[in-house]
């Protein structure tokens, strides 16, 4: 989970502030691409690759460490593909408030040890304080971990976890929208 989460989040962060660095994100605004084109061209070979990224840590969770998978792929994938749809967005929104690489690697890791403390990975969230417990719900790490832990080890199917699913995708959907309103004015 951490790998694609860097994968959505930092790469994309440092993807587009490259960009911006070097100039080419000037010229590609006065061009006539659309910025709608621009960043899906930025963001989905990064989706893709996180996926493939996700595929080999689940392979080798399987064969190393005889993790098992007692409930479906299907779900486990499809809740993957909407984390990643909020790290991207998170990255986006980091590139957007960026001007050096330097700096989206900095913010990048403070949304990342926020992102692990508040995920339950390693304390579980109901030990946190209620108010604690109220904030990590905006955590889409906190979602997808919870959907992959039924899934994988306990065989939960999709009516078990459509609560998850159904958070990754407001959230996702919630960041991603407002990352790209944020771009679009900065790009202007």
């Amino acid at each position: 989970m951490q790998l694609i989460t860097i994968v959505g989040t930092l790469m994309t962060a440092l993807n587009i502030v490259r960009e911006k660095e070097a100039g080419t994100l000037d010229q590609l605004n006065v061009t006539p691409i659309r910025p709608s084109v621009f960043l899906a061209a930025k963001l989905i070979p990064l989706w893709v690759i996180g996926l493939i990224e996700f595929t080999m840590g689940l392979l080798v969770a399987v064969l190393v460490f005889d993790v098992p998978v007692v409930g479906s792929l299907a779900v486990v994938y499809a809740g993957a593909a909407l984390f990643l749809v909020a790290a991207l967005g998170v990255g986006l929104w980091v590139s957007t408030v960026s001007d050096t690489q330097q700096q989206a690697l900095f913010v990048t890791f403070s949304i990342l040890m926020v992102y692990v403390l508040m995920s339950g990975l390693f304390t579980p969230v109901r030990a946190m304080p209620s108010w604690v417990q109220t904030v990590a719900q905006i955590n889409p790490m906190m979602h997808f971990i919870a959907l992959v832990r039924a899934v994988l080890l306990k065989g939960a199917g999709f009516a078990d976890v459509w609560r998850q699913l159904v958070a990754l995708a407001v959230i996702g959907i919630t960041i991603l929208s407002l990352s790209v309103g944020v771009y679009r004015k900065r790009a202007s």
